[in-house]
């Protein structure tokens, strides 16, 4: 264990916050936490942050009171990894300063900015600052490698957003491990309320109403709304949104993904939800992936150990909630 990982204290049964009263504490942290990005600008004696955190599977919340320093993700940080996320950033306290591809901004309380991880960017916080973090990664925000350099370093803010900071915070304050499903629940309705507000701010952004985008909004709405369905397929799609298959292809194409891509992934995602139910008996783990619409349990089985580098059952007995 590196040095610094023990100033991380893991509360598993409480809601207790992890304190830091130095820079080599906070920098220890920030190792663990946020991977590849260094402190400036720190005072070398009397320096305290506090941080209440949760992980829930590969989206984390942190919810920070911290005295003035900043941070920095360099392009030496970027090289070293850990690039394919993006950090919501919402200001509660104080003005943060968030820079990055050539815009600054001044967030005041209430306000969300973004930081992709694949390109540097600096964040300076203030004396007596409070602000909240979510780290999503790329799989979850649909679209988003193609809005991503017209998003960062901007102020967005809009119902959706301050839903989703309402959300998150009481989720943060009060959850607790034996809550999995309730965390799961509210993760996943924020990240899909923060998805479609990111991809109107992009159009808007852009001074255009793509019908394009609006289509493929509708198109991730089916795949949500019909994860379940057997007959969810690429030809289900192109029906159900009254467009040939090919110009569903591209419009796919278009956004990073496929139509067998997003469905898979829709699918995972809701066989991953049904492992986690601790009332899933081990026995039928293949007919949550057979009603998920896997009809085949050896290539679901293979598909799985592929994507998670681990089979279903293995993967079902690991998994949990982690509450810091």
């Amino acid at each position: 264990m590196h040095a610094s990982e023990t100033q991380l204290v893991r509360r598993e049964a409480s809601r207790a916050v992890d304190c830091f009263a130095t820079s080599e504490a906070w920098q220890g942290f920030l190792d663990v936490a946020f991977p590849n990005i260094q402190v400036d600008d720190i005072a070398a004696h009397a320096f305290r942050a506090d941080v209440r955190r949760l992980t829930v599977h590969d989206v984390s919340l942190s919810l920070i009171s911290t005295q003035k320093h900043s941070v920095e993700r360099t392009l030496g940080c970027v090289s070293r990894g850990h690039a394919d996320y993006a950090k919501l950033m919402w200001a509660l306290n104080g003005q943060l300063h968030i820079e990055q591809d050539r815009r600054r901004v001044t967030l005041t309380p209430g306000l969300l900015s973004i930081c992709d991880t694949a390109r540097p960017y600096r964040v300076d916080v203030p004396d007596n600052a409070e602000f909240l973090v979510m780290s999503l990664p790329y799989a979850k925000l649909s679209g988003w490698l193609k809005m991503s350099e017209g998003m960062t370093g901007r102020p967005l803010s809009g119902l959706a957003f301050d839903a989703s900071l309402a959300s998150l915070v009481t989720l943060i304050q009060k959850a607790d491990v034996s809550q999995v499903n309730d965390c799961e629940t509210v993760i996943a309705s924020v990240n899909e309320m923060i998805a479609a507000a990111l991809a109107r701010c992009a159009m808007a952004l852009s001074g255009t109403k793509s019908r394009d985008q609006q289509k493929f909004m509708s198109a991730m709405h089916l795949i949500r709304q019909h994860v379940l369905d057997h007959e969810l397929s690429p030809d289900f799609l192109a029906n159900k949104l009254h467009m040939s298959k090919r110009s569903l292809y591209l419009l796919f194409q278009e956004n990073h993904s496929s139509p067998a891509t997003a469905i898979a992934d829709a699918r995972f995602e809701r066989v991953l939800q049904l492992l986690r139910d601790p009332s899933l008996d081990q026995q039928t783990i293949s007919r949550a992936a057979i009603d998920c619409g896997f009809g085949n349990l050896q290539a679901f089985s293979k598909a799985f150990r592929k994507r998670y580098g681990q089979s279903p059952r293995e993967w079902k007995s690991r998994s949990k909630v982690a509450v810091h």
